[in-house]
């Protein structure tokens, strides 16, 4: 069975509001898009993998529907792991949904 995604959801990490879609239960799966890519690259195979796992997708900040840092050393990839480390952290909304049991 697959199961849809519901309204994209946002949650503000380090200084960067990270858009994001979250579905599905079991363990944590974090799929991220290569560049220049967004998260509605794993549009047609989230869904399918929800019946596993609790699957989040996310834009990278300055992609998609993620906000756009201010200067382009924000955006090194050290900057981007902290935002998906912040992101699937006990301070975001994600948390609950995938914190063992």
């Amino acid at each position: 069975m697959s199961i849809p995604f519901p309204q994209p959801q946002r949650a503000e990490v380090n200084g960067q509001s990270i858009a994001y879609d979250i579905a599905g239960s079991g363990p944590p799966l974090l799929l991220l898009p290569g560049y220049p890519q967004c998260r509605a690259l794993w549009r047609p195979i989230a869904p399918l993998l929800a019946d596993v796992f609790t699957v989040i997708t996310a834009d990278l900040r300055g992609y998609g529907d993620s906000s756009m840092p201010q200067t382009v050393q924000a955006m090194s990839f050290r900057h981007i792991g902290a935002d998906m480390l912040a992101l699937m952290s006990s301070s975001t909304p994600i948390s609950n949904s995938v914190r063992p049991t």
